[in-house]
């Protein structure tokens, strides 16, 4: 970036200054909106992986200059509004307070200190940009799908939820500004299961990652990007549990058929369709396993929901104190709220 470079005591020229436009539009809005399922699907390396997990979908970044213009507080200002509304989207609390930028006074002559300010910020916003400030403004739990079924089954069981978006744009746009796919499971019927479902705990499918609350942890291979097309879902979470002492600290890494740390298992495994309509569809399969060969009555108890990225920051922050890091006068800078997936059961237990 900056040709020629940027030395103290320079002042930003338009040139520079559209740069660290484009560099935010990147994450704020999108480079690549005309990005599909398709794509993603025939090129699985990181690098594209990352080309489609990149983007919250934002309007453009502004503003833009013409070349002749020279840099003011006012064009300035603008952008760090626009760069700590996305910072608060990530984090509301003291982080923001640490990372968030301070406007220029007005009538201020801009100089190199800017752009390496705003530069820093940029790059620290590229390694968060998944992320989603959960326990202040960032974010809202939806449990939009309760389903409980009593099942005999041996061997294996299992069921697939259905989230559908408007488009891939959009559930783009929704797992990349941190949203993600929520289950809390839990049984009564059979006590081994009962213990597993507890100890597995809510399980949240994101952009790149699967996590989990519970207090064993099971592993993760991927999050939505990795699932595979229709009809060729991957698994991208494994949870095991021997049954014994071994069921935290080793059943997710080697439960299987077999040997010595042979375990009951859940998987999720992801699919993703996107129809001839624009509509996107992702189905999440949850798979148990049981090797014990013995039938097993069990009641299952499933919420499923969304972690959805809402609007930030809101009104009472805009109109306190704090508001004014997102404001020149007359613009108002926000992040605003990602679609949300409509879910269904797509396959009950069987």
């Amino acid at each position: 970036m900056a040709s020629p470079p940027i030395l103290r005591g320079n002042k930003i020229t338009a040139a520079q200054f559209n740069e660290l436009v484009a560099l935010y539009h990147t994450y704020w809005s999108d480079d690549n909106p005309e990005l599909t399922f398709a794509a993603l699907l025939a090129d699985q390396s990181e690098d594209n992986i990352d080309s489609h997990a990149t983007g919250w979908g934002q309007q453009a970044v502004e503003p833009t200059v013409s070349i002749t213009q020279t840099i003011t507080s006012t064009h300035t200002n603008r952008l760090i509004n626009q760069i700590n509304a996305g910072l608060f989207h990530i984090h509301s609390g003291t982080d923001f307070d640490l990372t968030s930028l301070t406007k220029y006074a007005q009538g201020s002559v801009i100089y190199y200190e800017a752009y390496r300010r705003i530069t820093e910020a940029t790059d620290y916003i590229e390694t968060q940009k998944l992320n989603i400030d959960t326990d202040g403004y960032g974010s809202e739990l939806v449990n939009d799908l309760d389903y409980s079924e009593t099942v005999n089954w041996a061997n294996e069981v299992s069921a697939k939820i259905k989230a559908t978006f408007s488009s891939y744009q959009q559930a783009r746009y929704f797992f990349n500004s941190g949203g993600k796919i929520v289950f809390d499971i839990s049984a009564i019927g059979d006590s081994d299961w009962t213990r597993i479902l507890n100890n597995m705990g809510t399980i949240t499918i994101g952009a790149i990652n699967v996590g989990s609350s519970g207090g064993w942890i099971g592993t993760s291979t991927g999050g939505i990007y990795h699932g595979g097309g229709l009809g060729d879902p991957n698994i991208i979470y494994t949870y095991s549990d021997s049954g014994g002492e071994y069921g935290g600290e080793y059943g997710g890494e080697y439960g299987g058929t077999g040997g010595a740390y042979d375990s009951r298992r859940v998987y999720y495994e992801v699919e993703g369709n996107e129809l001839l309509s624009g509509e996107f569809e992702v189905y999440v399969t949850i798979r148990f396993l049981d090797p014990s060969g013995l039938v097993i009555n069990l009641t299952i108890d499933m919420t499923a929901g969304f972690l959805l990225p809402i609007e930030t920051p809101p009104l009472e922050i805009l109109d306190s104190s704090l508001g004014d890091k997102f404001k020149t006068d007359p613009y108002i800078y926000q992040f605003i709220e990602r679609e949300s997936p409509i879910l269904s059961v797509d396959t009950s237990w069987t």
